[in-house]
């Protein structure tokens, strides 16, 4: 039960910082310096 809960939220964070992580990529790529 919260075992399970505290698992999903940490998986949540950590996807939430790889989407962070690829919309800055995309942004670099679309402009380049």
């Amino acid at each position: 039960g919260r075992e399970k809960e505290a698992r999903a939220r940490e998986e949540e964070e950590l996807d939430g910082e790889e989407k962070l992580e690829d919309s800055r990529k995309l942004e670099e790529s679309s402009n380049p310096r």
